[in-house]
């Protein structure tokens, strides 16, 4: 882990991101029965329009900068940014804002999720208003990855409006199996951080117990 992604790292503890306590994410809409994580990423703004977070504007800035440094370092070729809805967005804009400034202009695809009548959320369509060029390169971003459901969702809505996806920027790789779901499906994952890597940093640091690493450790093993 390189010297900005630890400073980032902690930063994103520091400012309560982190949450330890039994929570059911995304992929227990589909999968109900799944035994609830023992950790919280709580990586949302407070005006998210979903469940609202910590985030700053200013870390979420901070985010963006070093996703970009990923787009970087991988050498991902786009034409247009589209955060998964609703917690991705404030990211895709932030990448996006940071490759205007260093790359030239990329453009920002926003997309419409609805909520079904069981209570779970769907992706089902691009806003109205963009100009679309068929056969260009969208980036999907979003905050972190468990399963692939969500990313798949959003995929397939791009891809039926022609434009070609290839590659998912992520905050935060869960490792629970969403980017081996995705790699067979032909789509590339990348994440500023792994989740061991993450809980590593914080034992090292003294800030969680080993008890605690250890115990979220034991639920991604068992849950991938």
């Amino acid at each position: 882990m390189e010297k900005v992604e630890e400073r980032l790292a902690l930063r994103i503890f520091h400012e309560q991101v982190v949450e330890f306590k039994p929570t059911p994410l995304k992929h227990h809409e589909n999968e109900p029965n799944a035994p609830l994580s023992p950790i919280f990423f709580n990586l949302r703004t407070e005006n998210n329009p979903g469940k609202k977070g910590p985030l700053s504007h200013d870390l979420v800035s901070n985010i963006g900068r070093v996703l970009y440094s990923q787009i970087i370092k991988s050498q991902i070729h786009f034409h247009y940014v589209v955060g998964v809805p609703w917690a991705g967005e404030p990211f895709a804009e932030a990448v996006c804002f940071t490759n205007r400034l260093f790359s030239g202009r990329a453009e920002l695809i926003k997309l419409i999720k609805k909520e079904e009548e069981n209570g779970s959320r769907k992706i089902i369509g691009i806003v109205d208003g963009y100009k679309i060029t068929p056969g260009s390169r969208a980036l999907l971003v979003d905050d972190l990855i468990t399963k692939s459901y969500s990313k798949l969702e959003a995929i397939r809505v791009l891809e039926a409006a022609g434009l070609k996806v290839k590659d998912i920027l992520v905050v935060i790789d869960r490792e629970q199996g969403g980017e081996e779901e995705l790699k067979k499906e032909g789509y590339n994952l990348r994440a500023i951080y792994k989740i061991s890597d993450l809980l590593m940093l914080y034992l090292n640091k003294g800030i969680i117990t080993r008890q605690k690493h250890d115990e979220v450790m034991e639920y991604i093993y068992v849950n991938r």
